[in-house]
């Protein structure tokens, strides 16, 4: 073998991302980004479901039930491809239903990276786009800014004066 073929490196092959398939790879970020952007679209039309009360109670059940089982169904197919990047089967989301298993199961698809290269679900994901990074990064940032106020919050004093008023209602 010459210098010349080591100095080659090998093409790497990406999967397609299918946003509605189950059988495709994702990773972390990407997972994350597009369960922002379901959880958008599942409050505006959970707020038109609302609303919609105004018109007629029979519609509002209506879009809320199409609008909660969409959510499922597309929440599943984005948590079944990361598993698959994960190297593990979907039915994996059987834990899901498990108490402690299902925090569990929502950390490790966070937090663990991906299989390098391909595995037995498919070639690993392409890599992030410019606006997956920049949506995937503020939303890191909201995130640790709502743990951070959620601990200020429950440590202020404020909170103990709430909860003493709250104890003297109920006595």
């Amino acid at each position: 073998m010459s210098e010349h073929d080591l100095e080659k490196t090998p093409e790497v092959q990406y999967a397609k991302l299918e946003f509605l398939g189950f059988d495709a790879r994702i990773g972390r970020l990407r997972y994350m980004v597009w369960q922002l952007g379901l959880a958008g679209i599942f409050i505006v039309s959970a707020l038109v479901g609302l609303f919609a009360v105004f018109v007629s109670p029979i519609v509002s059940v209506l879009i809320l039930g199409v609008a909660n089982i969409l959510y499922l169904i597309l929440t599943l197919r984005i948590a079944a491809q990361r598993l698959h990047d994960l190297n593990f089967s979907a039915w994996m989301l059987l834990l899901l239903m498990v108490p402690i298993a299902n925090v569990v199961l929502g950390i490790m698809a966070l937090v663990m990276p991906g299989t390098p290269g391909s595995n037995r679900f498919g070639a690993p994901p392409p890599p992030n786009s410019t606006s997956v990074k920049i949506v995937g990064t503020i939303l890191i940032f909201i995130y640790c800014v709502c743990i951070a106020g959620i601990g200020a919050i429950a440590t202020s004093p404020l909170a103990y004066v709430f909860i003493n008023a709250v104890n003297r209602l109920s006595l």
